[in-house]
């Protein structure tokens, strides 16, 4: 029996570089998927909780949602929620706080948050400061970190000579996912300067710009390269062509980009003002190129009018000898074409 021909293997190299390209691109779109899955969910402390059975618990829940990030400010702000779990939740059947006429401190960081007895009981946003591990310079790798404490207080002021101050039970819920940026959460309980664990919870966090952002970047950087050399190389062949056409079109792209790059370097997500590192190792220097040769381009544009206006001239000169030796030979003929006349 004949065997069965095999196709050939140059067809089978394109397919199967395809498939491969393919079969990458759609790896990063599932990774880039899975971590904004992740990040939209919720991470709480004590940790063997989960968001629905923590506020089963005797306990007052800080619930944290993640709202923007602004690292020109260094600030990373959060929408906070009281949340009172198990028999806590009767504290605000009424609507607002009923603390037996104590107040409630919850302190966050730097900052801390008073309600008292008769209080409703409503959201609060809350600024917290980021620190630099890499600085906004570096966009866009800059990374930063945030670390806050966080526990509930019961301030007894019944005895105005002796305020008491106790630590109440609490827990934590954090929706850290924010658009554009990678955060990664890790919580502790709070421990006293001498390692005696208290109630409370230390929460430290570390964010940095997502990979899309980090790709996109990258891809308008080399975008500009890529204008500004091309524009390079078409302005050298427009300077060294020996052709005396007179045309518009180059000359008109050349000054565009020159206005139109740094609309294209403002297509960065989120990027910053003029002056950071992608900016000194592209957009400087494709601002410096793409000026050059707009100047040689116009150069080459006044060369080939001067050009061309002087061979205009040149071409029109021989015409006009000729016309003035013409007129001279029929003015010269012209008494003896008379005198002819009269002696006839």
């Amino acid at each position: 029996p004949k065997t069965p021909k095999q196709a050939p293997t140059s067809l089978n190299k394109p397919l199967a570089g395809v498939v491969h390209r393919c079969s990458i691109g759609m790896a990063r779109y599932v990774s880039f998927v899975g971590v904004n899955n992740a990040q939209s969910t919720a991470k709480t402390f004590p940790e063997h909780f989960n968001e629905a059975t923590i506020t089963q618990e005797d306990m007052y829940i800080v619930e944290l949602d993640l709202t923007a990030i602004d690292p020109n400010a260094r600030t990373a702000t959060f929408l906070l929620e009281l949340v009172l779990g198990g028999i806590l939740e009767h504290e605000t059947d009424t609507g607002v706080l009923d603390l037996d006429g104590n107040s409630l401190v919850i302190k966050i960081g730097h900052q801390s948050l008073l309600f008292d007895s008769g209080d409703a009981v409503a959201d609060q946003s809350v600024s917290l400061i980021l620190e630099d591990v890499s600085p906004l310079f570096n966009y866009p790798f800059d990374a930063y970190t945030l670390e806050m404490s966080i526990y509930c207080t019961e301030v007894d002021e019944s005895n105005t000579s002796d305020i008491k101050y106790t630590r109440l039970p609490s827990g934590v819920i954090l929706y850290e996912g924010e658009q554009g940026w990678r955060t990664s959460a890790s919580f502790e309980q709070l421990t006293y300067i001498n390692g005696t664990a208290t109630y409370g919870t230390t929460v430290r966090m570390t964010v940095t710009r997502a990979d899309s952002v980090k790709f996109f970047s990258m891809f308008i950087v080399i975008l500009m390269w890529i204008i500004s050399l091309g524009m390079l190389a078409i302005a050298i062949n427009y300077v060294l062509s020996s052709s005396l056409e007179v045309f518009y079109d180059i000359p008109a792209l050349a000054i565009a980009l020159l206005f139109a790059l740094p609309f294209v370097r403002d297509v960065q997500p989120s990027v910053p003002t003029v002056g950071i590192t992608v900016d000194i190792l592209g957009f400087f220097f494709n601002m410096i190129i793409i000026a050059i040769a707009t100047l040689m381009v116009m150069g080459a544009l006044s060369s080939r009018h001067h050009r061309a206006k002087k061979l205009l001239v040149e071409a029109a000169q021989p015409r006009s000898l000729n016309q003035a030796a013409q007129q001279s030979v029929g003015e010269g003929n012209a008494p003896a074409a008379k005198l002819d006349d009269e002696v006839a």
